[in-house]
């Protein structure tokens, strides 16, 4: 493959997910002309399309032909980029028969990644958060560098930001063993708990996936959660464990302000930190990024003024609270664990109020493998609704017996409703109005997201009703 800066012309096969969206706007931002096709239009693409992509919505090899002649490309100067998660396409077997360079994203991001110091963040959970806040204390702390994230950091407004090519921040994807096309020089693993058994079979594969990507990064660059077998490779972070070569304790809450104080075991010292995100096991992440700025010769002070000024990741705890003291947390939770954490956040800082959660799981295939874990963390709500299973790149005829249903069956709440995309608003309405909740947790990966505003006008509209 060529270097992706000789190719006038990026298509992206996939362009409105997250990662290739990324990519995505580096190629605007280097000029070149990016053409996309997606399933669905979402705020995402519209927001491309304004910064100059063009983008389709229809799987045709002729409108993907005809965008083309529309820019002047050539074949031989277009870069395809795919998504793994499209694995059949009109407009993917038109570009294979007439030989067009096709690449997954996974391996454009490793080509970028070989020259720059890259930072490569992994794991189950956290990695979107400890990799947008790594991004804004980099860059906080006068760091050159080209980020490229999996979701849309609030301070940045985009997944995608440059300052300079001297680093690469990016977020190291183990869905499809991605991770290992990269050439990471520093590493950060946040967890292993298992998930993609669709493509990894068992936990044993999914462990071994980490353990090829943690012998990437070089002895003594690798960060890791404490509790992590990778003792071999760096140094452990942990919350509230003073085993770890790194960690973070004394979490005390001050009005909307969480202050914790880091222990840096390595070099004998202690730093008092405080910022606004909520959550044990957001202080967890900071830490990760932390001991990273630390390592990389950040100073101290110049760290602690740049926490305090994250704001967050969209979809990542985003919360809203309304005059009545109703409180409406949106989150992209997707695996048991996280849900879990999310939940346990929630309760730890609200004792005693009620929580009314509305969960739509994510695949077919992650249902499956932990509706009993899923059923466990749901059942500590108050109050559920589910919402039909969203298959993205799945066919339910291809799981039978896995469904939102079959899922509430195991669920101990004394009901729960179950419901398709479309009924839900109107299910939460009426939910909302007959039991009168603290708390509103929203949380899935797919497009779920789709009730956030509309929640927020009801909900601003029906205090106003009490």
């Amino acid at each position: 493959m060529k270097n992706i800066e000789e190719y006038k012309t990026v298509f992206f096969l996939g362009i409105g997910g997250i990662g290739m969206s990324a990519l995505a706007r580096y190629c605007l931002f280097l000029g070149k002309s990016v053409i996309g096709y997606d399933r669905t239009e979402s705020k995402l693409c519209q927001t491309m399309v304004a910064e100059g992509a063009t983008i389709f919505y229809e799987d045709s090899a002729e409108i993907f032909q005809a965008k083309l002649k529309e820019q002047n490309a050539a074949y031989e100067t277009t870069l395809v980029v795919r998504t793994p998660a499209i694995r059949e396409s009109a407009i993917l077997e038109f570009c294979s028969n007439n030989h067009l360079v096709i690449k997954k994203r996974a391996e454009v991001l490793g080509l970028l990644s070989q020259e720059p110091c890259t930072i490569a963040v992994a794991g189950t959970h956290g990695k979107t958060t400890t990799s947008s806040l790594v991004t804004h204390l980099m860059k906080n702390c006068g760091f050159s560098i080209a980020a490229f994230l999996g979701g849309i950091s609030e301070n940045l407004q985009s997944n995608f930001y440059f300052s300079g090519n001297e680093y690469v921040v990016a977020e190291a994807d183990e869905y499809d063993r991605s991770f290992l096309h990269l050439h990471p020089d520093w590493a950060i693993i946040t967890s292993t708990d298992a998930d993609h058994l669709d493509i990894y079979k068992n936990k044993e594969e999914f462990a071994k996936g980490f353990a090829l990507f943690a012998d990437l990064v070089p002895k003594g660059k690798l960060l890791y959660r404490y509790g992590l077998e990778f003792t071999e490779k760096g140094f452990s972070y942990a919350v509230n464990d003073s085993k770890a070569e790194y960690y973070s304790h004394s979490l005390v809450m001050k009005g909307e302000e969480i202050e914790f104080i880091f222990q840096d075991t390595i070099q004998n010292q202690s730093y008092t930190f405080s910022w606004n995100i909520p959550g044990v096991h957001n202080v967890e992440n900071a830490t990760a990024a932390i001991a990273l700025l630390l390592q990389l010769g950040a100073d101290p002070e110049n760290i602690k003024d740049a926490l305090k000024s994250f704001t967050g990741i969209k979809r990542r705890y985003t919360k809203q609270v309304f005059s009545d003291g109703t409180v409406y947390i949106d989150d992209y939770a997707h695996h048991p664990t996280e849900l879990q954490a999310v939940m346990c956040s929630i309760r730890s800082f609200n004792p005693n109020k009620k929580l009314l959660t509305i969960f739509q799981p994510h695949l077919y295939s992650r249902t499956r493998d932990f509706m009993q874990d899923f059923a466990q963390v749901l059942s500590t709500s108050d109050h559920l609704i589910l919402i039909d299973i969203y298959p993205a790149r799945e066919n339910e005829e291809d799981f039978p017996g896995v469904s939102s249903r079959v899922l509430s069956d195991l669920i101990t709440l004394p009901s729960v409703h179950v419901c398709p995309l479309g009924e839900a608003l109107d299910s939460i309405k009426e939910e909302i109005k007959k039991e009168k909740p603290d708390i509103i947790l929203t949380a899935g990966a797919g497009d779920i997201d789709s009730l956030y505003e509309p929640l927020c006008e009801f909900l601003n509209s029906f205090k106003n009703e009490e």
